[in-house]
């Protein structure tokens, strides 16, 4: 579900990405005398931060919604694969780990519901 969501955040991102370019290559005079009444920048100012804007804007899709898609792709890919192996199997309905020592111990649980200590 997550994956589905960030794969439409990255097309909406891409698309308002795109309008972006396309206002800036199509309506460039116009954007430019409507921030001139705010900001005083020379045209190769304003070229420069719309194309670093939107350079990081792009770097922010890839970091943001595409990366994690691809990652979370992976491991569901990864789980899915394991699922059916003996050793899934036993880490699902594994036992807590007892320490024999009297040191302090780190717990933590798996989504698959083991439990694990490390001493």
């Amino acid at each position: 579900m997550i994956q589905k969501v960030l794969l439409w955040c990255a097309f909406i991102n891409y698309g308002v990405l795109l309008v972006w370019f396309l206002f800036f290559m199509l309506a460039h005079d116009w954007m430019y005398q409507l921030h001139g009444r705010w900001f005083h920048l020379s045209v190769e100012q304003f070229d420069a931060l719309h194309y670093a804007g939107m350079a990081l804007y792009k770097i922010g899709i890839l970091l943001c919604n595409l990366i994690p898609s691809i990652a979370l792709r992976i491991v569901e890919r990864a789980d899915s694969h394991c699922s059916d192996t003996p050793c899934s199997r036993a880490a699902q309905t594994a036992l807590p780990v007892r320490s024999t020592h009297y040191a302090p111990t780190l717990t933590f649980t798996t989504h698959r519901t083991a439990v694990y200590k490390i001493p």
